[in-house]
């Protein structure tokens, strides 16, 4: 498990990061149905407020599942007496708490990521914008001439 959740070499194999990580909802699953049918540890609890957050470093919506899967395991928990209310409340909000902090120090939200989202928006503006450029003569013969005062610049 710990070499899964670490080596990006598992997240890439295919190309597609998002398919290949689907293990996290798996193992979402495996931590469900062991912590409905015995009292859990603490590290128990742990992993299944870690997992959205190492979610989120992969994909949003992979991120959103592991975390329905995460709150539906705690209320089932407590409902089977299995875990405290109180216990219940701490996970249930310590999921949205790692999703944020993990959000915020991988730079997604905050002042970095605004600064990061107009660098990396001013490159997908500028980057068109330069190759429609270089290759408006093919596109618009008319705009070889005006260049270069009604003289096709081949001709010269």
């Amino acid at each position: 498990m710990v070499t899964a959740l670490s080596a990006s070499i598992f997240l890439a194999r295919f190309g597609h990061g998002a398919l290949s990580a689907h293990f996290l909802i798996l193992l979402t699953l495996v931590a469900y149905f062991r912590l409905v049918e015995r009292p859990a540890r603490w590290w128990e609890w742990a992993l299944l407020v870690a997992l959205p957050a190492a979610s989120l470093l992969v994909v949003s919506y992979l991120a959103v599942m592991v975390a329905a899967l995460g709150v539906a395991t705690v209320l089932e928990a407590t409902r089977r007496r299995l875990a405290t209310p109180l216990a219940c409340l701490g996970v249930c909000l310590a999921i949205p708490i790692a999703a944020v902090l993990t959000l915020r120090l991988a730079s997604m939200i905050g002042p970095d990521a605004l600064r990061a989202g107009k660098a990396a928006l001013r490159s997908l503006l500028d980057e068109p914008a330069r190759t429609l450029l270089r290759y408006r003569h093919e596109l618009y013969p008319a705009s070889l001439r005006a260049d270069h005062g009604g003289r096709d610049r081949r001709s010269v």
